[in-house]
């Protein structure tokens, strides 16, 4: 099982490195040190500013999703538990990954304690992103359904398919007897509270928005002539891309996907690279704030989660 996990970690680093190299091979580093170069540092300070911003929301919305599945933990526990996550998925990316870790340090805080019911959280945490996503692009998608084309119709389709889903989730899921008893407790449960799931939505479209400022402003500041409805279209096509399992932290996914993307709208694929950096950059940054709960968070959520 070891061995299965470096080596998959392994053809993601040679996977997101290899494909940085060949897009940066054939864009021309000249042409991207040029660009990059034109970031200054006030647009990296605001852009880790609305970064860490957008993750204190992101905590906040993972507290509200927790609380409805009978977890009692503090907002302020749930957000250095939430930096710590982010510091193991960027700064070391192993096979457990900052997920994992946020199961097992979470899983204390309910009574009776459940690694499944903590799994749940974290998937319907990231599920209320995903379905802001598809929101955002879906509308985005409708002002741009001439330079689209079937981008338009598959944005739509997934979005249709979210919803959909979520409904059979909710109303059929409990009548399986086959599906796991804790499952079909979560859809009930979901049924019963699902006004508390208003303020969830919300706060993932806040947390996306604020995402989407980001590169606006660094796309301004390359001069990239992209509209507001491209920036956020964009934004989602290449966010769901990084969520599948085939790079590190969507490394090489990302500035590939921009640098597609922006050409489709007519801009300099040079700048969609760049700006896929820059934001990684961003990311990287924000993350140093997990160090703070990885030397004290840590040591005390350890023995609880190795006695759970």
């Amino acid at each position: 099982m070891l061995l299965k996990r470096y080596l998959k970690l392994t053809l993601q680093i040679f996977f997101s490195a290899g494909v940085l190299w060949w897009v940066a091979y054939k864009l021309g580093w000249h042409n991207l040190t040029d660009t990059f170069a034109k970031i200054s540092l006030p647009v990296l300070g605001v852009g880790v500013c609305l970064y860490l911003a957008a993750q204190i929301l992101s905590s906040w919305r993972w507290a509200i999703v927790s609380r409805v599945l009978g977890f009692k933990g503090s907002f302020w526990n749930y957000n250095s538990l939430y930096f710590l996550g982010m510091f193991y998925n960027l700064f070391l990316p192993t096979g457990y990954g900052g997920d994992v870790v946020k199961v097992l340090y979470q899983a204390t805080d309910r009574r009776p304690p459940s690694k499944i019911f903590s799994a749940i959280t974290i998937f319907l945490d990231r599920l209320s992103g995903l379905a802001a996503l598809l929101l955002i692009g879906g509308i985005a998608s409708l002002e741009l359904k001439d330079q689209l084309g079937m981008y338009r119709v598959l944005m739509c389709g997934c979005l249709v398919a979210m919803i959909a889903g979520a409904l059979a989730l909710l109303f059929l899921l409990p009548k399986f007897s086959f599906v796991p008893r804790k499952l079909r407790f979560m859809a009930l449960i979901m049924r019963k509270k699902s006004a508390s799931f208003i303020p969830i939505g919300l706060l993932s479209l806040v947390i996306q928005l604020l995402n989407i400022f980001i590169y606006t402003m660094v796309f301004q500041s390359l001069a990239a002539h992209l509209t507001f409805a491209q920036v956020v279209f964009a934004y989602a096509v290449v966010t769901i891309a990084t969520l599948l399992p085939v790079s590190i932290n969507g490394l090489g996914v990302r500035e590939s996907g921009w640098a597609g993307l922006v050409t489709t709208f007519g801009a300099d694929p040079t700048v969609g690279f760049s700006a896929g950096l820059v934001y990684f950059l961003v990311q990287t940054i924000s993350s140093l704030g997990g160090l703070i709960p990885f030397f004290t968070v840590r040591s005390r959520k350890s023995g609880e989660a190795q006695t759970l």
